[in-house]
């Protein structure tokens, strides 16, 4: 019988279990594990205390899961810089390995070579779980300069990260979030992973709702800050002219802040879980305006609280292939004066604009969490 230990690690091969989206889905792995009857310890560098945790994400890792964090971050301990914390993560690892029966090792995004070729870790199941990875960026620079500010001056960072993240064809098993992720990592891997899709949230939706977009910001040049601009000059040359929130602002260059700011853009820090889901519940719209996206949960939080989702129509961007399906559960669009008119003419037709957050609704329960453990022990069954 396998041995039920785990070790989950947080995202960017254990660089962080904190703020983002990467994170919550690793709390999510371990809970499910740990229900499962698996000994979890969460391994990350820099991480976070359960009850800021709740406070970020709404939720917490489970009696039981232990955690295993060099940086606790939130009580003002230093953030260890990526190279010598995952030294010093791969030593603590290893440690662990010595004195637990673990069975399993899940990676966040990318598997530390430091980690995964200890001798320790020889004959375990060596899983990934990829958002996006640094194996990834370091083979596609022109995606990582878009999406992630990554620019040929980081190259030897690149080279570095290149070297350090083992190939996708050396673990068990790779689960990656969307199709658009799938397509990279598959030419990169030479063997096919698996479509496991992160889960949104759920929540109430307000009796009434505001004329209000909201948008959840990354980092990058993928994100098309002067289309959204664009959009909101638009908007406020027509007749409809609603309030448009920026989440995560924080992620964006201070140049960009301050264009989307001039561009009549409220920006918001990234928000307590019960302030962004108060913020959705309210929102007629949820937008996303990334060229590359590869998949989205903010999306999927907002559909879940009845906002309709206009997304940029782009194959590389998993809210509009994944979540949307290329237009079945939603709206995409391709300029500004788009995006104007499709606000304006939901916005004046209420009928429509009720039946269509209705069908977001229905089509955020395909990415429950239920969903997303059952699809991740249906891919990692042979090993447990």
């Amino acid at each position: 019988m396998p041995r039920k230990g785990a070790i989950v690690f947080g995202p960017n091969g254990g660089q962080n279990l904190d703020y983002g989206g990467g994170s919550l889905v690793s709390i999510h792995i371990a809970n499910a594990l740990r229900k499962r009857g698996f000994e979890v310890t969460v391994a990350a560098v820099n991480g976070l205390p359960n009850e800021e945790l709740w406070r970020i994400h709404g939720t917490t890792l489970l009696p039981g899961v232990k955690s295993l964090f060099l940086s606790d971050l939130h009580h003002g301990q230093v953030r260890f810089p990526p190279r010598l914390g995952l030294r010093m993560l791969a030593r603590a690892v290893d440690s662990l390995l010595g004195r637990k029966e673990v069975g399993m090792l899940v990676f966040g995004d990318d598997a530390p070579k430091a980690i995964t070729r200890s001798p320790l870790a020889e004959g375990l199941t060596k899983v990934a779980y990829v958002h996006f990875s640094y194996f990834a960026r370091s083979r596609y620079p022109r995606v990582a300069y878009l999406a992630y500010n990554q620019t040929p001056t980081l190259l030897p960072s690149m080279l570095y990260w290149a070297g350090s993240f083992e190939s996708p064809d050396r673990l068990d098993k790779v689960l990656v979030n969307s199709k658009v992720t799938k397509g990279f990592t598959d030419a990169l891997a030479g063997v096919p992973s698996t479509v496991v899709h992160a889960p949104g949230g759920k929540g109430s939706v307000a009796s009434e709702k505001d004329f209000s977009v909201v948008h959840a910001a990354q980092q990058g040049k993928a994100f098309l800050s002067e289309t959204l601009i664009a959009a909101s000059k638009e908007l406020r040359s027509r007749s409809a002219a609603p309030s448009i929130y920026l989440l995560r602002a924080q992620n964006a260059g201070s140049r960009q802040r301050r264009a989307l700011a001039r561009g009549g853009i409220v920006l918001l820090p990234h928000l307590a879980k019960a302030d962004y889901d108060r913020l959705f519940a309210r929102a007629m719209f949820v937008a996303n305006f990334r060229l590359f996206e590869p998949f989205g949960m903010a999306t999927v939080d907002g559909m879940s609280l009845g906002a309709v989702p206009i997304v940029y129509r782009s194959d590389l961007n998993g809210s509009w292939t994944d979540i949307l399906e290329s237009g079945r559960h939603g709206l995409g669009f391709s300029s500004a004066e788009e995006f104007a008119s499709a606000i304006e003419n939901l916005h004046s037709n209420p009928a429509l604009r009720t039946e269509m957050s209705a069908a977001a609704r229905e089509r955020s329960l395909d990415f429950t969490l239920e969903r997303f453990e059952e699809e991740f022990f249906r891919a990692v069954q042979e090993y447990q």
